[in-house]
């Protein structure tokens, strides 16, 4: 079945995947924590994380009730951007720029549908998030990003569930 194209994304369902990542990142911080063990095992990727994701989303939760998708996803690039902790926070920060620009873009072009936004806002946030690491390695969350990238490509036509999943 067909994907509807081009249905306008509602802001508050930026809201509240924003919402939920910064509790999910708080609620796991530990377990990543553990996880953290290259380059160097210093174990604060998920506070790092966990700090930089609800720093964008108080940014995000200053702007009105009826901000758009542009300023919604903006507001968490900014926020990310300004209080990224740490190399991880560095890379959430540069996904989240990904997004903005993705819906930046998709605006100038008269507006997009979720699927599209998200597979967009991947490979531009696996490019910049690549950018920002003095020396890129693999294995590392910046693969993580790619495959993500990748995997929304081949499932764009898929229904926004199955293209989250």
């Amino acid at each position: 079945m067909p994907v509807p194209q081009n249905v306008p994304v509602p802001p508050g369902l930026i809201r509240d995947w924003a919402r939920a990542c910064s509790e999910g990142l708080e609620a796991q911080r530990t377990e990543i924590n553990d996880l953290n063990v290259f380059p160097i095992p210093d174990a604060d990727t998920g506070s790092n994380m966990a700090f930089t994701m609800s720093r964008a989303v108080e940014a995000m939760d200053e702007l009105p009730d009826d901000a758009g998708v542009q300023d919604v996803t903006r507001a968490l690039a900014d926020g990310a951007v300004a209080n990224a902790r740490g190399n991880s926070g560095i890379i959430l920060a540069q996904t989240l720029v990904g997004l903005a620009d993705a819906a930046d873009l998709f605006a100038a072009q008269g507006g997009t549908d979720f699927n599209r936004l998200c597979q967009t806002g991947l490979r531009l946030s696996a490019l910049a998030a690549r950018r920002a690491v003095d020396q890129p390695r693999e294995g590392t969350v910046l693969t993580l990003i790619q495959v993500a990238a990748d995997t929304a490509a081949t499932a764009v036509e898929s229904s926004p569930a199955d293209l989250v999943r």
